[in-house]
């Protein structure tokens, strides 16, 4: 019978150090460093004149490679009724990437004979921002450990290094031609995407600690009519603050 009462106290001694620290830690925040992953493989095709080219028109296939890279992140919220919070974000994500070009040149002299050339651009440049309003669920664990879930939109920016053209060599007869770069400019569009994710932290004091989150984040984005996927799985970890 004692060690049943002494059971229940321990347990309702816990219940009330927990709703204490929930009550008490009105605001929070997450600064985190991580991995980005997921960016699909993008494909665009393109036409282009050229005064050797005559009446016809030259192609090109450019390549946008799959990839990832590292991320920062830094995100905060208030609790508003019990353990429902709102909050906001921002990840900031950017790495350059090879362009795998394939072309196809018509003959100055000859109709329907084209010459194919191949190549690679490289250090183009893809940027990526993401400001997220999210709704979460935060649950204590016991004094040192808190748990949360979150989602909500999405607001993504993309600045990427498209190609629109080609640079290449011939030389008479003209019957092959060797690649040498692109012709490239900077664009930069916007969308509003999804997010949801969790997050664990462990509190070494009552103010400070570490933790670790996960977020999956996508967005559709129109980049002069190639379709470009933006965000992807964001792994990190780094400093927590509660108050």
């Amino acid at each position: 019978m004692n060690s049943t009462r002494y059971i229940a106290t321990l347990a309702l001694l816990l219940a009330c150090g927990d709703t204490a620290t929930a009550q008490t830690t009105r605001g929070f925040l997450a600064v985190n460093g991580g991995l980005l992953s997921g960016s699909k493989e993008v494909r665009q095709a393109q036409t282009f004149d050229d005064v050797l080219f005559g009446p016809e028109q030259g192609r090109f296939d450019s390549t946008y490679p799959a990839g990832g890279g590292t991320a920062f992140d830094i995100s905060g919220g208030v609790t508003v009724w019990r353990q429902l919070a709102f909050g906001a974000g921002v990840s900031l994500f950017s790495r350059q990437n090879d362009l795998q070009v394939t072309a196809q040149l018509p003959h100055p002299f000859h109709f329907d004979q084209l010459r194919r050339i191949t190549g690679t651009a490289q250090g183009l440049t893809r940027e990526e921002t993401a400001v997220h309003v999210q709704a979460m669920w935060v649950a204590p664990v016991g004094q040192r450990v808190e748990i949360a879930v979150f989602g909500g939109p999405s607001f993504v920016s993309v600045t990427q290094d498209m190609a629109t053209g080609i640079t290449f060599t011939q030389v008479y007869p003209y019957d092959t031609a060797a690649f040498t770069g692109i012709q490239r400019r900077m664009l930069s569009e916007s969308a509003i995407g999804f997010h949801v994710g969790a997050d664990v932290g462990i509190y070494f004091t009552r103010w400070i600690g570490v933790g670790g989150a996960i977020r999956f984040t996508r967005a559709i984005i129109d980049m002069d009519a190639v379709e470009v996927e933006a965000g992807g799985l964001l792994t990190s970890a780094g400093l927590r603050v509660r108050f």
